[in-house]
């Protein structure tokens, strides 16, 4: 038995399965999101009647949120925990736990705020000194003396002149990605991994980077830029 056919049928069955009842389209052919959705999707025309209302559970969680939302505004920020943030950085955290169905907190309690210093520590230091925190001596030594944030490693990687271009406001801050714009081009990729998988994903991202970088180009015209406003201000 060839074994190797044996899997790409089973694999080819599975595939055909797993989009039973969607419209066909571009999207069957190439990696097409834009596609895929606009073939798929089905306008909804109707008022909010289809709606459940709320359970006297999610009633009894909300009223517990609505009081420490009160005692948020109040103090500014209920609470910060100085871990610097991971996808396990924290223990579980729960509202009421025996009335929650869909667990989710992103520290170990409600409203309490994470730190995120891969993006940049001295934002950190000032966001926490703001709200009356003291900031950890050890988060901070650890990401001044040996953990290099990702602000740093950026400007690592300007040449001298591209840094007197930043410096004279010819180039913008558009590399400066912060972790927020970083986390939306995650959740991006994602999507297209949930339609058309990791692997053909990977493949297509990787030929799309190499076919359309454009690292000379742009700094070809940063560098025309600064020499025109060199020139203006001579």
């Amino acid at each position: 038995m060839d074994v190797s056919a044996t899997a790409t049928a089973s694999h080819g069955e599975e595939s055909a399965h797993a989009w039973y009842g969607f419209r066909s389209g571009l999207w069957n052919k190439e990696i097409n999101v834009r596609d895929f959705i606009q073939t798929n999707y089905e306008p909804y025309d109707g008022d909010e009647r289809f709606l459940a209302p709320a359970t006297s559970r999610t009633e009894d969680l909300w009223a517990t949120l609505k009081t420490l939302f009160i005692e948020e505004r109040r103090k500014g920020v209920l609470d910060v925990s100085q871990v610097p943030s991971s996808i396990t950085a924290h223990a579980p955290g729960y509202i009421d736990r025996d009335r929650e169905i869909i667990f989710g907190l992103q520290t170990d309690a409600p409203l309490k705020r994470a730190i995120m210093p891969n993006g940049g520590i001295r934002l950190v230091v000032n966001a926490l000194r703001a709200y009356g925190y003291t900031p950890d001596a050890k988060v901070v030594e650890a990401f001044t003396k040996y953990r290099k944030t990702h602000n740093e490693a950026v400007f690592d990687a300007y040449t001298e002149e591209v840094r007197r271009c930043r410096s004279s406001h010819i180039l913008p801050d558009f590399p400066m990605r912060t972790a927020a714009a970083a986390s939306s081009a995650t959740t991006g990729g994602l999507r297209s991994t949930a339609s058309i998988g990791s692997s053909s994903a990977n493949t297509k991202r990787s030929a799309h980077s190499m076919a359309s970088r454009p690292a000379t180009r742009s700094f070809a015209t940063a560098k025309s830029s600064r020499n025109r406003f060199v020139r203006s201000r001579s």
